[in-house]
């Protein structure tokens, strides 16, 4: 884990990017993630009142609990919603067509449920991983890695914009059909 990203869930929020790799080089790392006070990003990150809002932190959680020991809590996955609502209208595959396991949809496939063309082409970012797979481990962050960390996070709070986890959910199931 290199990166992390927040935000809170209001419209006019900034994107808050934790260089991990940098924090532990400057010997910062114990300031921001370890803090004894209740303002911690591992209290933050650990906290069951605190709904956090994620696309596919599988590999993050687990970074997080084998790099940091930090146990994250009350996530909703928009990874695992989406699988929600295709199994709900019946469209969910468990495998493709060549009777492979079926592809899991990325965040900008599936970003086109739940938001309009127009602000979703402002917010996609070409993942800077793809041409380059060095491109979390270098310092200092190119521009390109800073602007995909900060986009990603507002893509993800979009469709959930200051809802209560019930509403998030309700959301999902009852524009299933409509998706």
């Amino acid at each position: 884990l290199t990166v992390i990203t927040i935000s809170t869930l209001a419209d006019d929020s900034i994107a808050y990017i934790f260089d991990i790799e940098t924090l532990i080089h400057k010997n910062r790392l114990n300031d921001i993630l370890f803090d004894n006070s209740n303002r911690s990003l591992k209290t933050l990150l650990e906290s069951e009142s605190t709904t956090k809002i994620t696309f596919d932190c599988r590999t993050d959680s687990d970074a997080l609990w084998h790099q940091f020991h930090i146990k994250l809590a009350n996530c909703i996955d928009l990874q695992v919603y989406n699988q929600g609502i295709e199994r709900h209208k019946d469209t969910y595959k468990e495998c493709n067509n060549s009777g492979h396991k079926a592809h899991v949809p990325k965040l900008k496939e599936v970003s086109k449920t739940f938001l309009h063309e127009d602000v979703r082409q402002k917010l996609i970012v070409e993942a800077p991983h793809i041409l380059d797979m060095k491109v979390w481990e270098r310092r200092p962050l190119s521009e390109d890695a800073w602007r995909y960390a900060a986009n990603d996070v507002h893509l993800i709070k979009l469709p959930s914009n200051v809802q209560t986890n019930f509403q998030i959910h309700k959301f999902f199931i009852l524009n299933a059909d409509n998706i």
